[in-house]
């Protein structure tokens, strides 16, 4: 079994943050996922995803085992004979700034197949994918006017003005 673990700031509100994670367009347009098919209702727990990763045949068949609106989201992936439970966790650091904390276990006997460890290519991959869609974050984070004074409730993300899934 291996373990990753990383956290990256983000320079935007944890509601813009958890909207572009959410948007599977974005997931599209920032990172090298080419297709996305949702098996089952979008962002509903125990709904399945197939993701289909840059030019390949392959696809990534993925479970949603948990969903937090904008606090945290889980699945499980399935693919090459391993399978990924992935958490992402998105914590307000300020009004104006999320860190999102990525967490991931893994099993399989895939890496003997191989002939080389899979953990460090599945954290690069999955770190890549992470920072793909926290430039987007930045991206529209910096296309919306910011408000002077923000209360508290802006700052925790409890009056989203984005809903999950949301094209943004």
């Amino acid at each position: 079994m291996g373990f990753f673990e990383f956290r990256i700031p983000v320079r935007c509100t944890s509601a813009t943050v958890f909207a572009v994670f959410t948007d599977t367009d974005a997931w599209q347009r920032c990172t090298e996922i080419s297709q996305v098919e949702w098996l089952g209702k979008p962002w509903e727990e125990g709904s399945r995803i197939r993701v289909k990763h840059g030019d390949t045949r392959e696809t990534i068949d993925q479970v949603l085992v948990h969903f937090e609106p904008p606090r945290s989201l889980a699945y499980i992936s399935h693919f090459f004979g391993m399978t990924l439970e992935t958490r992402l966790t998105f914590h307000a650091i300020s009004a104006y700034e999320t860190e999102v904390q990525v967490r991931g276990e893994f099993v399989g006997i895939a890496s003997r197949a191989f002939g080389f460890a899979l953990g460090p290519a599945i954290e690069r991959a999955t770190r890549a994918t992470t920072e793909g869609l926290i430039k987007e974050c930045e991206r529209v984070a910096a296309s919306q006017p910011r408000l002077e004074g923000p209360s508290e409730s802006q700052a925790d993300g409890s009056r989203a003005e984005m809903k999950p899934g949301s094209q943004v």
